[in-house]
């Protein structure tokens, strides 16, 4: 299938979601997730009103299986951040940082992404949040002591 045609149907079948039905969510996935560019439109939709929710919640499930992200599509990930608008959005993306590969370069991106988790009114992003900075104190050992 052509990647045009894969985007148009993905993107159509998440703004069919009912908002709550994860079995359609898991239709979604299992009809997709066979294609290389499944988590490069899936992160293309971060900060989308129609389409956010459901793609971060995609994403979480494809790296809960697949293990992780190439070191690309890490970055593609690092560098949508800003985007991210939507409480859901942001626990999922938080809930992906186990599979990401963070590099130095990354850091400023992913604390200021923290930063602003923390400021969020729901408490399930903010606890996530601090495990973010959990995650990056491992990778950065200057930030043990703050963390």
């Amino acid at each position: 299938m052509q990647k045009a045609k894969v985007s148009d149907d993905l993107i159509s079948g998440l703004r069919d979601w009912d908002g709550k039905s994860v079995a359609w969510l898991e239709e979604i996935y299992d009809q997709y997730e066979r294609y290389p560019q499944f988590p490069s439109l899936l992160i293309e939709e971060f900060g989308k009103e129609e389409t956010a929710t459901q793609a971060s919640w995609l994403l979480k499930r494809y790296l809960e299986v697949k293990g992780a992200l190439s070191q690309e599509l890490s970055r593609a990930v690092f560098s949508n951040l800003e985007k991210s608008k939507y409480w859901e959005e942001k626990l999922h993306i938080l809930q992906c940082f186990q599979y990401l590969n963070m590099r130095e370069a990354d850091r400023n991106q992913l604390v200021s992404f923290i930063e602003n988790c923390l400021l969020e009114k729901n408490k399930f992003v903010r606890a996530w949040a601090y495990n973010g900075y959990f995650l990056l104190a491992q990778i950065y050992p200057d930030m043990q002591a703050d963390v």
